[in-house]
C-alpha cells in the first residue's frame, strides 16, 4: 500500500507536487523493474509445486489428474483460471481437505478484484489531474487486495502440503505394517 498511500498523503490541495510525482514515478518504475524477475520466479516455483503435488497425489492413487496437464492448463491465459481452480479443488477433495473451502473462491475474488482496481487506477490517472487522489486510493485498495491474495495463496498451499504429507505418512505406515504382518 506504500507508494500510492505515500503520494496521497503528500498531495497539496488534491494535486501532487512535481517533485513528489517524479519521485513516485521513479519509484514505481524501479519497483516494476525489480518485480518482474521475482514474479517470473514465483510463477515458475508455483508451477513446479503444482507439478510435484499432482504427481505425488497421483502416485498415492488419490487423483487422476496428469501433472503435465495441470501445469500446461495453468499456463493458458483465461483457461488457467478454470483449470487451476478445478485442479486445486480436486487435490483438496482427494487429500481429504474439507475445511475452509471458502479460501479458493476468495483467492480468485481478491486476485481479479485487485487486477480490476489496477485498471481503474490507470484509467483515473489518464482522466485528469482532479482524479489523482481517487486513483491513488484505488491503488491502495489494489495493493491491499493483492496482499490478501498472497496470504490466501500461502494458506491454500500450506493446507494442501499438510494434507499430502499426512496421506504419504499414512501410506508409508500402511505399507510398513503390511510388510511386517506378512513376515
Amino acid at each position: 500500500m506504500g507508494p500510492p498511500l505515500w503520494l496521497f498523503l503528500r498531495l497539496d490541495e488534491g494535486v501532487p507536487r512535481t517533485e513528489d510525482a517524479e519521485r513516485y514515478d521513479a519509484f514505481i518504475l524501479g519497483l516494476e523493474t525489480l518485480s518482474r524477475p521475482v514474479s517470473i520466479l514465483t510463477v515458475l516455483l508455483l508451477l513446479l509445486w503444482l507439478y510435484s503435488t499432482v504427481k505425488r497425489t497421483r502416485t498415492l492413487g488419490l487423483i487422476d489428474l496428469s501433472p503435465i496437464g495441470a501445469v500446461l492448463g495453468a499456463c493458458i491465459p483465461l483457461v488457467s483460471v478454470f483449470v487451476t481452480h478445478v485442479c486445486i479443488r480436486d487435490l483438496r477433495t482427494a487429500l481429504g481437505g474439507h475445511s475452509e473451502k471458502w479460501l479458493l473462491p476468495i483467492y480468485w475474488v481478491t486476485l481479479i478484484s485487485g487486477q480490476l482496481a489496477l485498471f481503474i487506477q490507470e484509467d483515473l490517472f489518464r482522466t485528469d489531474a482532479s482524479m489523482v487522489p481517487t486513483g491513488l486510493l484505488v491503488g491502495v485498495a489494489a495493493q491491499a487486495l493483492f496482499l490478501m491474495n498472497a496470504c490466501i495463496a500461502i494458506r491454500i498451499i500450506g493446507q494442501l502440503q499438510g494434507l499430502l504429507e499426512a496421506r504419504q505418512t499414512e501410506a508409508v505406515m500402511r505399507d510398513s505394517s503390511s510388510l511386517g504382518g506378512g513376515t
